[in-house]
């Protein structure tokens, strides 16, 4: 598919360690981790592959709405833009309240035909709207980690041109500040930790 690129475990190592290192001194491993996405049925996950299979096979209706965002050849503009839209779009709704469930994670088709979800959901539907519009996936990642509210799902982009990892996130900590302005991601106050990074490729923890 035209929205994967294939990178070496090396070059992502790299990426993370020399461009990441000023939110966590601590280095970055990959490893094989399954999540659970359907608490019910104790259905487990690997996180990179929860992804992969929507990017490599995207839903048609994701695909032809992704085209809208082609209009904004600026990657940093575009991911903005895909964060509204989002944010305009999609309700925030509990699992317990959407699916019956303590924890699920909706697929990004399932989070836009039913137009709610909540962190992993919305967050996830940026992400594969981000990526089916052609932002690559060595500048935006997937984290799991700890907030002030607790354990939270959202997304770390890092800017071509301003060369700075920023938080993208539709539910906990929204804003549509431009990439310019935009505060560099840190440890601080809202954000406490990443547990795991991952995007369709593969999935780094410290």
């Amino acid at each position: 598919m035209m929205y994967t690129n294939k990178f070496s475990k090396k070059f992502i190592l790299k990426l993370l360690n020399d461009t990441f290192n000023d939110i966590t001194d601590r280095h970055w491993y990959r490893i094989f981790y399954s999540y659970v996405t359907d608490s019910k049925e104790r259905t487990r996950r690997r996180l990179n592959l929860f992804l992969k299979d929507q990017i490599d096979k995207p839903a048609p209706e994701l695909v032809k709405l992704s085209k809208k965002f082609l209009k904004y050849p600026n990657p940093d503009e575009r991911i903005i833009e895909i964060l509204k839209f989002v944010k305009t779009n999609i309700k925030y709704v509990s699992d317990k309240r959407n699916f019956g469930k303590v924890e699920y994670w909706a697929s990004a088709i399932e989070t836009w035909k039913r137009k709610a979800d909540d962190c992993d959901g919305q967050n996830s539907l940026i992400y594969v709207l981000a990526r089916l519009s052609g932002i690559s996936d060595m500048n935006l990642w997937c984290a799991i980690g700890d907030t002030s509210a607790g354990g939270h799902f959202w997304l770390v982009y890092l800017s071509p041109k301003y060369a700075k990892w920023v938080s993208i996130d539709g539910t906990f900590y929204p804003s549509f500040k431009s990439m310019k302005t935009r505060p560099k991601f840190i440890f601080k106050n809202k954000y406490r930790s990443i547990w795991f990074l991952f995007n369709e490729q593969a999935i780094f923890k410290t």
